[in-house]
């Protein structure tokens, strides 16, 4: 197993002060939660907009709370690769041979396209 550990590198208020000093020092990040993932098939890196962490992990896709780690939702699919999110769609390739696009705020599957060959590339927004 690993753990998916978020610090405040995105999250400037999360970010606490260094020393004092005489020359400016860089602000230290500060770890804000863990949770453990499944390693393996479907384990990628996360995507984060919105306020959400999106991965997917043991064979789910999940969304949770980019500020305290609170799982939000998830669904039975899988993702080989990043996912895009645009326009309150999150959307990702998976070795079932589908795309799909999941509401980001609900987990509702809005669409699914089937390939004839594996999708597990980052998917791309073009043109809104």
């Amino acid at each position: 197993m690993k753990r998916l550990i978020l610090i405040g590198l995105l999250m400037l208020a999360a970010c606490s002060p260094a020393i004092p000093s005489a020359t400016p020092q860089p602000k230290i990040p500060k770890q804000l939660w863990t949770m453990l993932i499944l390693e393996g098939l479907g384990a990628t890196q996360p995507t984060v907009a919105d306020g959400t962490v999106y991965f997917s992990s043991g064979g789910q896709f999940i969304a949770v709370d980019a500020a305290d780690g609170y799982k939000k939702w998830a669904i039975l699919a899988v993702a080989c690769a990043p996912a895009a999110v645009d326009n309150g769609l999150v959307c990702f390739g998976s070795p079932d041979r589908n795309l799909y696009a999941v509401v980001a705020h609900s987990g509702e599957v809005k669409w699914k396209y089937h390939s004839i060959g594996y999708i597990c590339n980052t998917a791309t927004f073009w043109n809104g």
